[in-house]
C-alpha cells in the first residue's frame, strides 16, 4: 500500500502516515511515522548530530542514525497517508 513519492510538496503537506527513507547506496531503509510526513522528513535533514552520536558502540558494531544522512542521500521515499 506504499507508494512512492517524488515531490515533497503539496498535497503531502500536513499529511499524517507512514514513510519508508530508502538508502540504496547504503543498503539501508529508515520506517517512520509523523503526524505531517512532509515535515518530519525535512526534519531528518535538517539535524545536525553530535559527533559522539555518529558512532554508536564500537567502530564494528556501530549503527548510524538516519538522521547522519542527507536529501542527497536518498534514493527513494515511499508514504502511506492515513487519518
Amino acid at each position: 500500500m506504499f507508494k512512492e513519492i517524488t515531490d515533497l510538496a503539496p498535497p503531502l503537506s500536513g499529511v499524517p502516515g507512514y514513510y519508508i527513507i530508502v538508502l540504496d547506496e547504503y543498503a539501508q531503509a529508515y520506517i517512520g511515522m509523523s503526524n505531517n510526513i512532509t515535515k518530519r522528513i525535512h526534519s531528518h535533514w535538517s539535524k545536525q548530530k553530535e559527533f559522539d552520536r555518529l558512532i554508536f558502540g564500537s567502530k564494528e558494531n556501530s549503527t548510524l542514525s538516519i538522521d547522519s544522512f542527507r536529501a542527497y542521500d536518498k534514493t527513494r521515499i515511499f508514504e502511506y497517508p492515513t487519518t
